[in-house]
C-alpha cells in the first residue's frame, strides 16, 4: 500500500469516526486495507483527534476507544490547555446572542473547540456533517474562521476508499 504524505494533516471529528467505527474495529476482510491506511494516517499525523474528540469516542464507543489507544493516537492537545475551551463557550454565547442557535443540530461547544483546535495547528477538519450556506454548524463555522473542512467521503474517496 502506498501512503502519500501530504502538506496538510486532518483533525477527525468524533461523529465522522463513530461512523468509521465498524471499519475500524471489525474483522472484515474487504476492510483489511481501510484498517492499515488509517492506522497508518494517524501514526504519521495525517490523521489526528483532539482530546475533546477523545472524550466524545471513550464515552460513546469504548471499543474505537481502545483499537485508538492500541494504535498509540492521542489528542494533539492537551488537557492543560482551556483557552480554546474558554474561546469555544465564548463563540457559543455569541452565536446564541445573535440568535444562530436555532436546534439541537446547530454547533456545540464542543464542535466550536474541534474547529479552534485546527485552526490553532492548522488542520482541515473532516467531518459528516453536511455543507450549507447558511447554516450555523461546523463546516459553516470553519469557512466563517478561514478553517479548511473536508467532507470524509471526499478524503476517503482521495484515497480510493
Amino acid at each position: 500500500m502506498l501512503l502519500i504524505i501530504e502538506d496538510e494533516g486532518y483533525l477527525v471529528d468524533s461523529c465522522t469516526l463513530l461512523n468509521w467505527k465498524s471499519r475500524i474495529t471489525g474483522t472484515d476482510p474487504k476492510d483489511a486495507r481501510f484498517r492499515k491506511w488509517i492506522r497508518a494516517a494517524f501514526q504519521i499525523g495525517l490523521l489526528n483527534i483532539s482530546r475533546v474528540i477523545a472524550k466524545e469516542i471513550r464515552r460513546n464507543s469504548p471499543a474505537l476507544s481502545k483499537v485508538l489507544s492500541k494504535w498509540g493516537v492521542k489528542p494533539i492537545d492537551s488537557d492543560s490547555d482551556s483557552t480554546l475551551s474558554d474561546e469555544a463557550e465564548a463563540m457559543l454565547k455569541q452565536f446564541e446572542a445573535e440568535g444562530r442557535i436555532t436546534s439541537k443540530e446547530c454547533v456545540g461547544a464542543n464542535d466550536l473547540e474541534i474547529v479552534l483546535v485546527a485552526e490553532f495547528y492548522g488542520l482541515a477538519v473532516v467531518t459528516d456533517e453536511a455543507h450549507g450556506k447558511d447554516r450555523c454548524n461546523m463546516p459553516t463555522v470553519c469557512r466563517e474562521r478561514g478553517v479548511p473542512c473536508v467532507r470524509s467521503a471526499d478524503l476517503l474517496a482521495k484515497h480510493d476508499f
